[in-house]
C-alpha cells in the first residue's frame, strides 16, 4: 500500500524535486514531472506541488495517489484556477475532475504507457485491477484532473529562486581544490 507522506522524512523526501526545480534544474525534471501551483484554501497564498502527469489530446492530466487527501486536491476543490509549469512552458488552467467513461478509458492507456514506477502500486492501493475495464468501473476511486487552458487570473508560478546555491557550491569546490593542490 502507498504510504501517505503526511509528515517527517517522507514529506521532506517528496518535496526534494521542488527544491531541485527552485535550484534551476527544472529542465532535467520536466520529462517526468510538472509543477502545479494552486491557491491555498486557508492562506490564499500560492502553493506548489510537483506531480507526475500524462498528456492526451494536448491536455495535461494529473492524478492523486492519495485520493482527495493531498492539500493540492483540497485547494482545487475551493479554487480550480491553477498554474502549470512544464516542458511546454507556463500555462494558466482550470482543473476539472475527470468522470467521463470514454475519457477515463483513453486516459488509462496513456497513463499506463508512461511506465510510472508506481503504476501497479497505485492501482493496487485503490483495489483496481490493471485492466481498462476495472479502471473505468472503479473510476470513483480515482482522483484525476484535466487542466483546461483559461484566460482567468491564476496563482503565480514557482520561481527558480535558489540558483544562487550553485554559486556557493562552486566557490566551496574551488576553495577545497585550492587547499588540496
Amino acid at each position: 500500500m502507498m504510504v501517505y507522506p503526511g509528515r517527517g522524512w517522507r514529506k521532506q523526501f517528496m518535496k526534494m524535486p521542488l527544491r531541485y526545480w527552485r535550484m534551476g534544474l527544472g529542465p532535467l525534471l520536466q520529462r517526468w514531472f510538472v509543477v502545479l501551483t494552486t491557491t491555498g484554501r486557508v492562506s490564499k497564498q500560492p502553493r506548489h506541488t510537483m506531480l507526475e502527469y500524462s498528456v492526451m489530446d494536448g491536455k495535461t492530466y494529473l492524478g492523486s495517489g492519495w485520493g482527495e487527501r493531498p492539500d493540492w486536491c483540497k485547494n482545487i476543490a475551493v479554487d480550480p484556477r491553477v498554474t502549470l509549469q512544464s516542458s511546454s512552458g507556463t500555462m494558466s488552467a482550470m482543473a476539472r475532475r475527470v468522470t467521463d467513461d470514454e475519457e477515463m478509458a483513453r486516459l488509462y492507456h496513456v497513463a499506463k504507457a508512461r511506465k510510472s514506477p508506481v503504476w501497479k502500486e497505485y492501482l493496487e492501493s485503490l483495489g483496481i485491477e490493471d485492466t481498462v475495464e476495472d479502471y473505468v468501473a472503479k473510476k470513483d476511486r480515482l482522483v484525476i484532473f484535466r487542466l483546461d487552458p483559461t484566460s482567468e487570473k491564476t496563482p503565480a508560478p514557482m520561481k527558480a529562486d535558489l540558483v544562487w546555491v550553485w554559486v556557493v557550491i562552486a566557490i566551496v569546490v574551488w576553495m577545497i581544490w585550492r587547499l588540496v593542490r
